[in-house]
């Protein structure tokens, strides 16, 4: 399983959590969680990576902040 993790700030070690909609985005923003199981589950690094692209611009973060881990 591959992950989005916060690198920096007072979230720092937090996984994005998931799935949501672009609507659910939109209305209640992204959720992020402490707990690898609750984090939003990417196949492969790529799926993570364009996820990683897509949430960092709207929160409007540099990629820095959020990190691809890597987990069995």
């Amino acid at each position: 399983m591959n992950a989005l993790q916060i690198t920096t700030g007072p979230l720092r070690g937090h996984y994005l959590k998931g799935p949501r909609s672009p609507a659910e985005v939109r209305r209640r923003g992204y959720g992020f969680t402490e707990a690898l199981a609750e984090a939003w589950p990417f196949a492969t690094p790529g799926e993570a990576g364009r996820k990683r692209h897509a949430v960092t611009r709207h929160m409007s973060w540099t990629l820095d902040k959020l990190a691809i881990v890597t987990s069995s």
